[in-house]
């Protein structure tokens, strides 16, 4: 059995379905392939809230159930930092597919994940604003309170100011902590970024900080060329940020595209385009898969994905692991794809089940939301 942690709350919910899709996807697509004459995989989903204490708590129950032998999960890198942490002590795997955050690679050997880290979204960030954009002078919003948002922060302030990508420093004039709510207001930072002569405005938020954001772009009256990290590509960003979030570039893994086959599974399978985190979601699955078929252990797992020659098919591509434990494609960094946000086909309707979940021949269920929540622990 595979446990998924996802952070099924109200906030949150959006993100919980586009990771679920490609979860659901993988286990159905895996137990058609095996047929009825072998153990279908079963998938647990545990509820976190994206809660750094929560995660904690579903970690401790996981690492207690000797039926489950690998997590997909967390979703935030400071959920997926405070649960990494007790899957390492206990030795059970845990991939991670949209925590991105660069300290998560040091947490140890039974931690990996199917997302690049900030360096490679920095880096493209960088780049764009270096070569594209010609921007002497950025600013930077962010949340201080959160490990994805610190971590992408350093990382494009890095990347700024090496001469050697782009060919040029970019100066951060200003920095914004979008988590001082008591104290934040949208549009004194947004003057002193203009006294500052900023051109570019780089939004690294967290969820919390998403009203905060969302006042800045809506503040922004397309003064600013705005850009973001892989939290921006929302579709709460482009609805409630209306006309003024058109033409913010945002750095992504993968981006939706008709001719992709796997962009046409999914459309099929779930009647409207998926997303970046649906793709990183379905690639975990099909890594964890792989190891519970070579040794079905949590150990043997853990060895496998580690081996120096694991591969396994991805939804666009192999899926291999590097030496920190990051699955990487061959364009390296170059996967990421800097996106202008003028519409975000992402599917607004519920999780829904295809029509395959009621079949008698089907060994698995698809999660279907209804008006409640899944309990914390339920398996699927």
């Amino acid at each position: 059995m595979v446990a998924v942690a996802l952070p099924i709350a109200t906030r949150s919910l959006d993100q919980a379905r586009e990771i679920l899709r490609g979860v659901a996807q993988a286990q159905t697509e895996l137990n058609q392939q095996q047929g009825t004459q072998r153990i279908p995989l079963k998938v647990l989903i545990a509820r976190d809230d994206n809660d750094r204490v929560m995660a904690e708590r579903v970690a401790l129950a996981l690492v207690q159930r000797p039926d489950v032998l690998g997590v997909i999960g967390h979703f935030s890198s400071d959920t997926t930092e405070a649960a990494g942490q007790i899957y390492q002590q206990h030795h059970l795997v845990m991939i991670s597919a949209t925590s991105t955050a660069v300290k998560i690679s040091a947490l140890g050997d039974f931690i990996f994940r199917t997302v690049p880290t900030d360096h490679s979204a920095a880096q493209v960030l960088a780049c764009y604003i270096k070569t594209s954009l010609k921007a002497s002078k950025a600013a930077i919003y962010h949340a201080a309170d959160s490990v994805y948002s610190q971590s992408l922060r350093q990382e494009f302030r890095a990347v700024l100011a090496d001469r050697a990508i782009g060919g040029q420093v970019v100066q951060v004039v200003q920095e914004f902590d979008l988590a001082a709510s008591s104290q934040f207001n949208a549009l004194t930072t947004l003057e002193t970024a203009n006294q500052q002569q900023a051109k570019v405005l780089a939004m690294f938020p967290d969820t919390k900080t998403r009203p905060q954001t969302l006042e800045v772009i809506q503040e922004t009256r397309q003064d600013f060329k705005l850009i973001g990290g892989d939290s921006m590509y929302d579709n709460d960003i482009l609805q409630d940020g209306q006309q003024y979030a058109e033409g913010m570039v945002v750095a992504v893994p993968w981006v939706f595209r008709a001719e992709d086959a796997f962009a046409r599974r999914a459309a099929q399978l779930w009647q409207g385009s998926v997303n970046w985190r649906t793709v990183t979601a379905y690639d975990a699955i099909q890594a964890m898969a792989a190891g519970l078929k070579r040794h079905p252990t949590r150990s043997g797992i853990q060895q496998t994905l580690s081996a120096p020659g694991f591969v396994a098919s991805g939804a666009t591509d192999t899926i291999q692991f590097s030496r920190s434990a990051i699955a990487f494609r061959k364009c390296s960094w170059r996967s990421y794809n800097v996106s202008p946000i003028r519409s975000l086909a992402i599917v607004l309707y519920p999780f829904c089940p295809h029509p395959f979940a009621n079949s008698k021949n089907n060994p698995s269920k698809i999660l279907v939301f209804g008006a409640r929540a899944p309990k914390p622990l339920a398996i699927y």
